[in-house]
C-alpha cells in the first residue's frame, strides 16, 4: 500500500454516540455531522497528531469537557456549530496550540467561563455568531493575544469588568443590540490596540466612570442611537487619543462634571440629535463642558418637560435657569429616580409579556468585527466552516479509494479531495 499523505474521514447521519475507532494517526481531516454524540470527553482526539481540520457540526453536543482537544498539536481549524451546547466551561477549548480559526456559531451558548481558551495563543479569529450569549465574564478571552477578529452575537445582557482583557491585537469593535443597562468601569481594559469603537442600537442607559479605561489607542469613538441617559464623571477618562467623537441620537438627561474632560483635543466632535432633560441640570451640561463641546446646547433638543419638548436646548436655556431658583437639583434627582424605577418596571413587564407570547424576535447579528463574516459550504481546502448546512452528500474524485465503515466515508490518497455536488 502506498504511503498515505492525506486522510479524510466523513461521518454523517449515523447513530454514533462517540468518536469512531480506531482512526488512523494519518487522519488530517475529520467531519462528524448529524450524529448522536452528546459529550466530548477530555483527550478525545489523543493519538491524532496530524489532524488539521475538525468539524463537529449539527450533532447533539451538550458538553465539551476541559482539555477535550488536547493533543491536536497541528489542528488549524475547528468548527463546533449548530449544537445544543449551552456553556463554554473552563479549559474546554484549551491547548489548541496551533489553531488559527475557531467557529462556535449557532449553538446555545449563554456564558463563557474564565480561561475557556487558555493556552490557545495563536488563534486569529473566533466566531460566536448566533448564540444567545447573555454574560461575558471577566477573563473570558484571557491571553488571546493573536485574535484580530472576534464575532459576538447581539443581545448580550452583561459585560463584566475585564471581559475583553487579553485581546490585545483586536483593532476594531462594533457592538450592537446590547441589552445591558450600564456600561461598567473597565469594560474594555486590555484592548490596547483598538482604533475604532462603535456602540449603537443598544439599551445602555448609564456610561459609568472610566468605562473606556484601557482603550489608549482609540481614534474613532461612536455612541449612536442608544438609550443613554447619563454620562458619569470621568466616563471618557483615558480617551486622549480620540480624534473623532460621535455621541448622537441618545436621550441624555445628565452629563456629569468632568465626563468629557479628556476629549478637549478632539479634532471633530459630533454631539448632536440627543434629547436632554431641560431642567435645572442643564446649567451643569452647558457650563461644565463649554470648552470641550462649545455647541452642546445648540445641536441638541429637549425631551422633557413636556412644555419644552422638541425645542432646541439653547433656546430654552435662559428660561430654564430663571425657573431653577426655587427648584433644587435634589428634587429633580428624586423625581428622576422615581421615573427610572417606573420605566424599569414597565420594561420588565413588557419583556415578561413578550416571553409569555413566545414571540422571540431575533435581532441582527453583531459583534466585534474587522472583516466580513466567514462562510463556506464545502469540505475542501478553501474553508471548513460556517453554516449548519455544510458538507452535503459528497463523492470522491475518480481514482480515490473509498472504504465504508461505521456509516462513515473514508477517503485517502496522495492528492485526495472531497468534491461536493
Amino acid at each position: 500500500m502506498p504511503l498515505l499523505s492525506q486522510l479524510y474521514v466523513l461521518c454523517e447521519q449515523s447513530s454514533l454516540n462517540k468518536l469512531p475507532s480506531p482512526l488512523s494517526p494519518a487522519t488530517e481531516h475529520l467531519a462528524l455531522r448529524k450524529t448522536n454524540i452528546t459529550v466530548i470527553p477530555p483527550d478525545t482526539f489523543h493519538g491524532l497528531p496530524n489532524m488539521k481540520r475538525l468539524v463537529l457540526d449539527s450533532n447533539q453536543i451538550r458538553e465539551v469537557a476541559p482539555y477535550a482537544f488536547r493533543g491536536l498539536a497541528n489542528l488549524e481549524e475547528l468548527s463546533v456549530q449548530d449544537n445544543p451546547l449551552p456553556y463554554l466551561s473552563t479549559h474546554s477549548f484549551s491547548d489548541l496550540v496551533n489553531i488559527t480559526n475557531l467557529f462556535l456559531g449557532y449553538n446555545r451558548i449563554e456564558a463563557i467561563a474564565m480561561n475557556a481558551f487558555a493556552n490557545t495563543h495563536h488563534v486569529r479569529s473566533i466566531s460566536l455568531t448566533g448564540n444567545p450569549l447573555k454574560t461575558i465574564h471577566s477573563g473570558a478571552f484571557a491571553n488571546l493575544h493573536s485574535v484580530d477578529i472576534l464575532y459576538l452575537p447581539s443581545g448580550v445582557e452583561e459585560i463584566e469588568p475585564d471581559s475583553f482583557n487579553g485581546l490585545s491585537n483586536v483593532s476594531m469593535i462594533r457592538l450592537t443590540n446590547l441589552r445591558l443597562r450600564q456600561l461598567p468601569s473597565c469594560s474594555f481594559r486590555g484592548l490596547s490596540n483598538v482604533a475604532s469603537l462603535n456602540i449603537r442600537d443598544s439599551r445602555i442607559i448609564v456610561i459609568k466612570s472610566r468605562a473606556f479605561h484601557g482603550l489608549s489607542s482609540v481614534d474613532y469613538l461612536t455612541l449612536e442611537n442608544n438609550t443613554i441617559d447619563v454620562l458619569e464623571a470621568y466616563a471618557l477618562q483615558g480617551m486622549k487619543s480620540v480624534s473623532v467623537l460621535g455621541i448622537h441620537r441618545n436621550r441624555i438627561k445628565l452629563v456629569e462634571p468632568h465626563a468629557l474632560d479628556d476629549i478637549s483635543e478632539v479634532r471633530k466632535i459630533r454631539f448632536v440629535h440627543n434629547w436632554f432633560s431641560c431642567d435645572c441640570r442643564l446649567r451643569w451640561v452647558a457650563e461644565s463642558h463649554r470648552n470641550s463641546v462649545p455647541n452642546l446646547l445648540i445641536d441638541n433638543l429637549c425631551l422633557s418637560p413636556d412644555h419644552h419638548a422638541h425645542k432646541n436646548a439653547s433656546v430654552v436655556y435662559a428660561e430654564v435657569m430663571a425657573q431653577c431658583t426655587a427648584r433644587t437639583t435634589a428634587s429633580v434627582d428624586r423625581e428622576d429616580k422615581e421615573e427610572a424605577e417606573s420605566k424599569e418596571k414597565e420594561d420588565k413587564e413588557e419583556e415578561e409579556e413578550e416571553e409569555d407570547k413566545g414571540g422571540a424576535v431575533v435581532p441582527p447579528t453583531s459583534g466585534i468585527e474587522a472583516a466580513e463574516e466567514f462562510t463556506a459550504a464545502d469540505f475542501d481546502d478553501a474553508d471548513l466552516t460556517a453554516t449548519p448546512e455544510m458538507l452535503p452528500e459528497a463523492e470522491a474524485n475518480k481514482g480515490s479509494v473509498c472504504i465504508v465503515r461505521w456509516s462513515c466515508l473514508i477517503m485517502f490518497g496522495v492528492v485526495t479531495v472531497v468534491s461536493v455536488s
